[in-house]
């Protein structure tokens, strides 16, 4: 009887663990009021602080589908950067959310929806978006246009590809090394109007093949005639410590010859406060920590090349650049007794952390 009930037991608990990490099937179609189906909408399933855990993008009849472990999630419909539907959904089991029909006045209107689709072709393992041609490239720099090309998902210093893992950055066919801290700054500091296009890899070349589910973003420079540009910007934000960013890049071209350099760096801090409480059945633990996180880094990126013909080219690139994280924390715990008052006192000095 023992031996039964323990075995009950284990089965129950197998069950729960397979259970939990079981993903399940979620499809949908994005329509209009109308029914007319909706291309190239992202539909992303989101965590707490809007953290994006998995996305696809709908196909010519609007159709997605995709699959998900049980959880909470926020579903995230966004089309070309606008944002047309967000809701909670409840995930513990394979859901067919059939048509979802999308406001009218959310939709871009049809002549720009055409427009867009113009500017995309869609390939056997790439999503091609032609930039020299959008109204995106006037004014902006190429994080602007990244947040409009579908499939990728650009939140705070973190770019994403529907589907992946991770994402590699190539310009002009050429895999580039960013300090994680410095992607933005780099994106930024590319003015959107001298980039002839956007690739989104989904399946790439064989000789990346070691690596796991992740995608490409390839950043097509325009081939100017006997020319050159520059460019210097730099920030300053002051919270509760000052931070400063400073870069600059320079594009020339003459004849089949071309030269791309790019710099950008940051220097300064950012003040971080924790709070914890914990309670215990006679003591409460009331803790804090006063952070201060460096996150300092130089990026350096320097590109030549010369064009044997229309469709050849060689070329040599460097890339490098060096970062230098920082934590410098201070905690003090105060424990309090059953009657309120103070038992000890746990205090840690400042303390380093991660220093390169």
């Amino acid at each position: 009887m023992i031996t039964d009930r323990i075995f009950f037991l284990f089965t129950l608990m197998i069950i729960n663990i397979s259970a939990f990490g079981q993903e399940f099937n979620i499809r949908g179609q994005v329509l209009d009021v109308e029914k007319k189906s909706l291309e190239f909408v992202d539909v992303v399933f989101l965590q707490k602080n809007d953290i994006p855990t998995k996305q696809s993008i709908t196909d010519s009849i609007g159709f997605f589908q995709l699959k998900i472990k049980a959880g909470v999630y926020t579903l995230l419909l966004k089309q070309f950067g606008r944002e047309l539907l967000r809701k909670t959904i409840s995930i513990d089991q394979n859901i067919d959310l059939g048509e979802i029909p999308i406001d009218k006045s959310l939709i871009l209107d049809e002549v720009t929806i055409k427009a867009n689709r113009r500017l995309i072709k869609k390939e056997v393992d790439r999503l091609v978006f032609d930039v020299s041609h959008s109204v995106n490239a006037i004014g902006g720099n190429l994080i602007d246009v990244l947040k409009v090309t579908p499939g990728v998902s650009v939140m705070n210093d973190n770019v994403s590809i529907v589907g992946k893992n991770a994402v590699k950055l190539m310009v002009n066919n050429r895999e580039i090394t960013i300090p994680s801290g410095g992607l933005t700054n780099f994106l930024n500091s590319i003015p959107a109007n001298e980039v002839e296009r956007i690739e989104v890899i989904t399946n790439p070349p064989s000789q990346f093949a070691a690596e796991d589910n992740y995608g490409l973003i390839n950043i097509i420079y325009k081939k100017r005639q006997n020319s050159w540009t520059g460019r210097i910007y730099g920030n300053f934000l002051k919270t509760t410590y000052p931070e400063y960013v400073a870069g600059g890049n320079m594009s020339y071209y003459r004849n089949k010859f071309s030269l791309l350099l790019d710099v950008n760096g940051k220097k300064g801090s950012e003040g971080v406060i924790e709070d914890s409480k914990i309670y215990y059945p006679n003591q409460f633990w009331n803790g804090r920590t006063v952070r201060k996180d460096s996150k300092d880094y130089l990026s350096t990126r320097l590109s030549l090349q010369y064009d044997i013909s229309k469709k050849v080219s060689i070329g040599t690139q460097y890339s490098g650049g060096f970062e230098g994280p920082d934590i410098k924390d201070n905690n003090k715990t105060v424990i309090t007794g059953s009657e309120n008052t103070t038992d000890s006192l746990i205090f840690h000095p400042e303390i380093t952390t991660g220093a390169i």
